[in-house]
């Protein structure tokens, strides 16, 4: 299902292959003639590391003017051991030539102090630090290439255009806007931001734009060892994400229009959004070893149109809110546990949060799935693949048309509908044991199909625990009406505990366990105790009887009871009298 994972090594070499055919004109961005430094090209001196020589201040001396020009800076032009600094609050400094400097400050608190290039290609490098104050606006429309050798800091504007690239060989800080890809009107692409060591993001950093369906879009490639973010990152128009290490997410991650990817080799932590899905998206998003969704965390997988989204995950451990799926088409989450896990030892997908497959939506997992505490909705479908099951030992389950496919273990309250006292249908496509701290409600608001609760079970269904039957809406059942609740292909035991079962003082519920479904039945005469019936009949004192759905009291050895009590002779009797009474009607969904 899920084909857009690429290893490591190929995925680098993609968006290498990207950066490189497109400068060279190739694709669907402005043609311009340059060489696109590979992100992952370390500057390095004749020593085989950084290279250090002594230093010197050169200061550009204000106003607009060519790189160049010599007379423009303090010291003459600059050279390899020169610091450069461009911030006198009122500089627009064209790069007209390729020059090598030690290091570059561009801007300061107040002004504007801008670097961009003159319509051609150049190579700016750097030895040490780049860092882009906050009236600092660095430009680069025209393939340009610039290489910082150090821990670098941008707290103004970057923006890189039509093939251009800026590499850091070392951390990034950027708490300004950095921008690839996004001039507007105009087919941008290309273009590379990459920081070897942790890229920390408090600002925004934006790849591509999408406008028009396609015909006007641009985009970009990031890379990073790894990735803190307490800012927001956007992509768009085709632009990819890769992140060599661990994510820690607090801020705003997006996959938005035109079909974007992110790959995150590490583990994650996402305190803030992760969402993709946006117009025509298509978007990829996957984190090769465990995401923790904490409790103020949101994964959106919740698509609008266009081309289905995927994202897949090594583990997950979720105590946020998870969402997946769309109308059209189908949004998917893979849980893979990893790419040594053994199937069923440990759980991929730990919830106690909030988990909702919509309609549309699909989540599989290949590891077990459990929770603990929090809900889950299924109105899409959650897929266990070979051997792993659904294990809900606590919290609540809803569920309207979906489909739980593989095996269900169930001590947590099941709920058919969307929320309590509404209804709905749910579907198990395997067997369902509902465990003696489990809960099963039906909700009843008319004696039409689609009027009340059914779940069905394509194997067998072992019973224990609680069942509960709601009249909703003031609705009140006539005396023969037969509620079809529950199909399964065979079962076993019972529930300790039934509630619900008394409508009036004329009439009352009940329950008939049959060879293949359960039945609630509307016979006369009032019974106010009868919920509280079950719970004195153990489910091993029971024997299912084919064909009539009549069950007899039996003790430990299997000799009948020859004193049954007295509320099940009430409950039998009560049944023989509603059918003696009146011509039951029987309906189903």
């Amino acid at each position: 299902m899920f084909t857009k994972h690429l290893p490591l090594v190929l995925t680098i070499s993609i968006l290498c292959a990207i950066g490189s055919t497109q400068a060279s004109g190739v694709g669907p961005h402005r043609s311009r003639s340059t060489n696109v430094a590979h992100p992952w090209n370390m500057w390095l001196g004749a020593t085989g590391g950084p290279f250090n020589a002594p230093s010197s201040p050169d200061n550009w001396l204000g106003g607009a003017g060519n790189w160049s020009n010599s007379a423009d800076w303090s010291a003459g032009l600059p050279g390899s051991s020169s610091d450069v600094t461009i911030n006198t609050g009122s500089d627009n400094v064209t790069l007209d030539t390729s020059p090598s400097i030690n290091s570059l400050v561009l801007g300061g608190a107040t002004g504007r102090s801008q670097l961009t290039d003159n319509g051609n290609p150049h190579m700016l490098t750097i030895a040490g630090a780049l860092t882009v104050n906050q009236s600092g606006y660095l430009y680069l429309p025209s393939g340009d290439t610039m290489t910082a050798g150090a821990s670098s800091a941008n707290l103004g504007n970057i923006d890189l255009e039509f093939s251009s690239s800026l590499q850091v060989n070392g951390d990034l800080n950027n708490s300004g806007g950095i921008c690839l890809g996004c001039a507007f009107f105009n087919q941008s692409y290309g273009n590379v931001l990459a920081a070897t060591g942790t890229l920390t993001n408090s600002g925004s950093i934006a790849l591509g734009f999408y406008f028009q369906d396609g015909m006007k879009a641009g985009g970009g490639s990031l890379t990073a060892g790894k990735l803190v973010n307490t800012g927001s990152i956007g992509l768009s128009g085709m632009s990819y994400g890769t992140i060599m290490g661990s994510l820690v997410n607090e801020g705003s991650i997006g996959l938005g229009a035109g079909g974007n990817a992110f790959y995150v080799y590490g583990d994650a932590t996402n305190s803030g959004s992760i969402s993709t899905g946006g117009v025509h998206s298509g978007d990829v998003l996957s984190i090769a070893g465990k995401l923790t969704n904490t409790a103020t965390g949101i994964l959106n997988l919740e698509g609008s149109n266009g081309a289905g989204s995927e994202a897949s995950v090594g583990f997950l451990t979720n105590a946020g809110t998870i969402l997946v799926g769309s109308p059209v088409p189908t949004q998917y989450l893979v849980v893979t546990g990893g790419s040594h896990a053994a199937p069923n030892a440990l759980p991929g997908f730990l919830n106690t949060g909030i988990v909702n497959i919509s309609l549309g939506g699909a989540l599989t997992s290949v590891p077990n799935y459990v929770q603990t505490s929090g809900q889950t909705i299924v109105d899409g479908r959650l897929l266990m693949v070979g051997n792993a099951i659904a294990n809900f030992a606590g919290g609540a389950v809803y569920g309207n048309g979906g489909t739980i496919y593989g095996a269900v273990v169930s001590n947590a309250a099941i709920n058919i509908g969307d929320s309590p006292m509404t209804i709905g249908q749910l579907f198990m496509m395997g067997n369902y044991t509902q465990g003696a701290n489990g809960s099963l409600t039906f909700d009843i608001a008319g004696a039409a199909a689609g009027q009340y609760d059914q779940l069905n079970v394509s194997g067998k269904a072992k019973f224990n625990g609680l069942m509960t039957v709601n009249l909703l809406n003031g609705f009140v059942p006539q005396i023969g009406d037969m509620f079809d609740i529950m199909n399964f292909a065979g079962g076993s035991g019972t529930f300790s505990k039934v509630l619900g079962l008394p409508i009036n003082s004329q009439e009352h519920f009940m329950l008939e366990y049959n060879p293949t479904n359960l039945t609630l039945d509307v016979v006369p005469g009032q019974d106010t105790n009868i919920g509280d019936a079950w719970s004195s009949i153990s489910a091993s004192a029971i024997t299912w009887v084919p064909g009539n759905g009549v069950y007899q009291g039996m003790s430990s050895n299997g000799v009948s009871d020859p004193t049954p009590e007295p509320s099940s002779i009430l409950l039998v009797g009560s049944g023989l009298l509603g059918i003696a009474a009146v011509l039951r009607r029987k309906r189903s969904i």
